[in-house]
C-alpha cells in the first residue's frame, strides 16, 4: 500500500440500470477516487449514462453475469494502481463506504464484507465462516485483488472468492451494514381452484431472510366455484376479481401490473393448483437477492416425474427445445409456472399473448438481455384436469403460434430474409435447367411451366424479403414504444 493517501476505486456491476446508475455513481464518487462500471450487456443507456457522469466504463457485449464483471473490474482496478477497492450495488448506501474501509484498514483485514445479518464483526483465517458471504458490498486491499485475479480459473461464482481467500492467507472480516430491505409479492392466478387454493395459501412463507415483507396477491379469473371465498378465508393481502374469465396470460399480465403498484421489489408467480411447493419460494428468489438473476425459473426436472404422462413430457420437451433454440438460452423447462421476477424484469416485460405467458416471457427476456437462471423444484401430481391444457393438440397449436409471433417481434428481418432467400433459392433451382436449355438451344420450350414457376418463386421471395425490411422498421418503432412504456410505468410508481 502507498505511504501517502491510498487510491480508492469503486467497482460497480450494472445491467439495464440506466435509471439508477447515475445517482449511485454521484453518491459513490464522494468517497472514492474513481468509479469503474462494468456494463454487462445492457440494452439500455446504462453505459452511456455512467460515462457521462464520469465513471470509467467497461462493456460486455453480451450478458456474462456478476462474476465475469467483477473479474474485469478487478483487472482494471489493478491496471489503475488501486490500493483499495470497494464493490457496491444499488441496494447499499455509498455513505457506508467509509465504515467498510475503516474496518479494512484499522484491523488489518484483506477483505471486509458489509453484512446484512451479523451481530458483531469477526475474523476468519484458514476456514470460512461468514454469516453473509453473499453480500456484494465489500472492501478489498491490493493484496487481496492481486491474489484473486491470479486464481481466476478457480473462481466461477462470486462465492468462490471467499472460499478461495483463506487458502491464500487472506484475512476476512465482517461488519453489520444492512442493505435495502426488499418487498416480495406472491401472485396467484386462479380459476376454479377451490379444492387446492387453501393449501397453497397456507404454505406460503411470510418470513424470508433478506425480505422485509411478504404479501399475497390473488388474481381471481372469473371462477364459478368458491375459489374466492376459500382464498378470503385463508387470507390474502389483495384480490383482483375478474367477473369474466380473461385467460392465464391476461391474468398474469394483470398480476404483474398490480404487484408493481404494490411496490414489489421481487414478484413470484405460483399456480393455484398446488402442484408447486410454496415453501420453496426462498430458494426460488435467492438468485435475485444475490444479484445473479433478473428472472428465476423453477425447473420441474421433467424426466424424474412419474405422474406426468409420456405425451405431456414429450410436449414439454419439444416446447422447451424450441424456446431454447429461439432464445439462445439454456432453458430446461420453459413451461414452468413457478417463477420469480425482479422489479426491473417485471417493468420490462410486456405480455402480448392471450393464452399463455410462459414461453413468450422467456424469449422477450432473452432479447432484452435479462439474466435468467433455473433452480430445481418439486412438482406434485395434479388433482383433476388442467384448466389450461384441455387438449394437447390445442395447447401445442396455440402455444406454438405464441412462440412464433414472439420471435417474429424480435427477429423479423432474420426470419423474413431466411424465408425469402429460401423461396428464391428453390425458384432458382427450378430455373437452372431452363437457363442451361436456353443457352444451348435459344428456346425455353419445353420448360415453360418451370420458367413460370421460377419467376413466381423469385418474385415471391423478393417480396418476402421486402416485407422483412418493413418488419425491421416496425420493430424499431416497437422498441421505442416499449422504452417509452417502461419509462411511463416507472414514473407512475
Amino acid at each position: 500500500m502507498n505511504n501517502l493517501k491510498p487510491k480508492i476505486i469503486a467497482c460497480v456491476h450494472a445491467c439495464n440500470d440506466e435509471d439508477t446508475i447515475g445517482g449511485l455513481i454521484l453518491r459513490t464518487s464522494k468517497y472514492v477516487d474513481q468509479v469503474i462500471v462494468c456494463d454487462d450487456g445492457s440494452n439500455d443507456l446504462t453505459g452511456d449514462v455512467a460515462a457521462k457522469i464520469g465513471a470509467l466504463v467497461l462493456r460486455h457485449e453480451n450478458h456474462k453475469g456478476y462474476r465475469a464483471s467483477i473479474q474485469s473490474l478487478f483487472e482494471e482496478a489493478l491496471r489503475l494502481n488501486a490500493d483499495l477497492v470497494v464493490t457496491i450495488d444499488r441496494y447499499h448506501k455509498p455513505e457506508d463506504i467509509p465504515i467498510l474501509l475503516n474496518r479494512l484498514e484499522t484491523e488489518s483485514f484483506d477483505i471486509v464484507i458489509g453484512s446484512n445479518t451479523i451481530l458483531r464483526a469477526r475474523e476468519f483465517i484458514g476456514t470460512l465462516d461468514t454469516s453473509d458471504s453473499k453480500s456484494i458490498f465489500r472492501a478489498y486491499n491490493r493484496r487481496a485483488i492481486e491474489s484473486l485475479v491470479s486464481i481466476k480459473e478457480r473462481i466461477e461464482k462470486d462465492k468462490d472468492i471467499l472460499l478461495e481467500s483463506p487458502s491464500n492467507g487472506l484475512k476476512i472480516g465482517e461488519i453489520l451494514i444492512p442493505q435495502k430491505s426488499l418487498k416480495l409479492i406472491v401472485m396467484i392466478p386462479a380459476y376454479n381452484e377451490e379444492d387446492t387454493i387453501g393449501e397453497v395459501l397456507k404454505n406460503i412463507p411470510r418470513n424470508i431472510e433478506g425480505v422485509r415483507k411478504v404479501e399475497v396477491l390473488l388474481i381471481e379469473d372469473g371462477s364459478t366455484d368458491s375459489t374466492l371465498e376459500v382464498a378470503m378465508e385463508y387470507g390474502v393481502d389483495k384480490i383482483i376479481h375478474q367477473i369474466q374469465r380473461a385467460g392465464l396470460a391476461k391474468a398474469f399480465e394483470k398480476g404483474l401490473e398490480t404487484a408493481l403498484g404494490m411496490d414489489a421489489d421481487i414478484i413470484v408467480n405460483i399456480d393455484a393448483d398446488n402442484q408447486y411447493n410454496p415453501k420453496e419460494i426462498p430458494n426460488l428468489i435467492q438468485p435475485i437477492l444475490d444479484g445473479e438473476a433478473d428472472i428465476v425459473l423453477g425447473n420441474r426436472q421433467i424426466d424424474r416425474l412419474t405422474h406426468m404422462s409420456s405425451s405431456r413430457k414429450m410436449g414439454n420437451k419439444i416446447a422447451s427445445f424450441i424456446t431454447r433454440w429461439l432464445s439462445g438460452l439454456d432453458i430446461s423447462d420453459a413451461q414452468t409456472g413457478f417463477r420469480a421476477f425482479s422489479r426491473r424484469a417485471a417493468l420490462m416485460l410486456n405480455v402480448l399473448s392471450d393464452y399463455t405467458y410462459t414461453q413468450e416471457t422467456i424469449i422477450q427476456a432473452a432479447y432484452k438481455k435479462l439474466a435468467i437462471l433455473e433452480v430445481p423444484i418439486e412438482f406434485w401430481e395434479r388433482k383433476g384436469d388442467s384448466r389450461l391444457i384441455t387438449s394437447l393438440l390445442n395447447y401445442a397449436i396455440r402455444s406454438g403460434l405464441t412462440i412464433l409471433l414472439t420471435y417474429l417481434n424480435y427477429k423479423p428481418l432474420k426470419t423474413f430474409l431466411s424465408i425469402g432467400f429460401f423461396i428464391s433459392f428453390v425458384g432458382i433451382l427450378f430455373g437452372f435447367r431452363v437457363i442451361i436449355h436456353y443457352f444451348k438451344t435459344g428456346m425455353v420450350t419445353p420448360y415453360i411451366p418451370s420458367a413460370i414457376l421460377t419467376a413466381i418463386l423469385v418474385i415471391v421471395g423478393f417480396q418476402v424479403t421486402i416485407l422483412g425490411l418493413f418488419a425491421a422498421m416496425i420493430r424499431s418503432n416497437r422498441e421505442l414504444i416499449e422504452r417509452i412504456f417502461y419509462k411511463t410505468k416507472e414514473m407512475n410508481e
